[in-house]
């Protein structure tokens, strides 16, 4: 899904630019000049888990194999934009991230399936991402950029804490923090500036909490890895 929605934006982005040739007005002449610019953005997501299985899986009685299937969720967040440079700006965009990963763990009897039990992890993050954005020159009304950065999530939902050995519970870490990479395009309109964006995450700190449990024995590490497709508005 990530990619065809890649390819759709880098394809949206050449015809664009090959169309802004023949445009002549130039919407918001000054906005570029101003050191700061406040929005907001809103999206959707996709997340996922990258799995780092234990090495004594091979020995376990009868858990065959994990894996983890992703699932989508809604980001909103307000835009503090602040201009470095004529083609840098360092971003600020405190996040309210809706979520849910799914994790299969397949047990087998004598080499044959037996059954799947699904995992469902629901989050909700407040991410605080800083990245610098690298924008190319204004083309009449046009802008494409691409961005970087470090981020740092908390997780209000965490059971990390929860002791209730009874429901068995996959347990995650309340904090993560990680690197992102993103692409997208500036379009100005008359009174505002549109900026469709994807952009992934991926988390560096193990969020698996080791305990006795058939979820967590045969299992190393969980890292987050989440896609975004935004809309800023600014």
């Amino acid at each position: 899904m990530f990619k065809k929605l890649l390819y759709s934006l880098i394809l949206f982005l050449v015809l664009k630019s090959v169309y802004s040739q023949n445009v002549q007005v130039k919407n918001m002449p000054n906005y570029d000049r101003q050191w700061w610019h406040p929005g907001f953005t809103l999206g959707f997501n996709t997340s996922d888990f990258v799995v780092k299985l234990g090495g004594d899986l091979n020995q376990a009685d009868s858990l065959y194999q994990v894996t983890s299937q992703s699932s989508s969720g809604l980001n909103l967040g307000i835009v503090l934009n602040l201009k470095l440079h004529d083609n840098f700006d360092l971003r600020f965009i405190p996040t309210l991230t809706f979520s849910a990963r799914e994790l299969d763990y397949t047990f087998a009897k004598n080499g044959v399936v037996d059954h799947i039990v699904s995992k469902n992890v629901q989050s909700t993050f407040a991410d605080f991402p800083l990245d610098i954005k690298f924008k190319s020159v204004r083309i009449n009304n046009y802008r494409i950029y691409v961005l970087g950065g470090a981020k740092y999530a908390i997780d209000f939902v965490s059971q990390s804490k929860v002791k209730d050995l009874n429901k068995q519970i996959v347990k995650l870490q309340q904090n993560d923090f990680g690197w992102e990479l993103g692409v997208g395009i500036d379009i100005y309109f008359e009174y505002f500036k549109f900026s469709p964006e994807l952009k992934v995450f991926h988390g560096m700190r193990n969020l698996l909490v080791k305990e006795n449990t058939a979820y967590s024995n045969y299992l190393d590490g969980l890292f987050s890895k989440i896609f975004y497709i935004s809309f800023c508005f600014e």
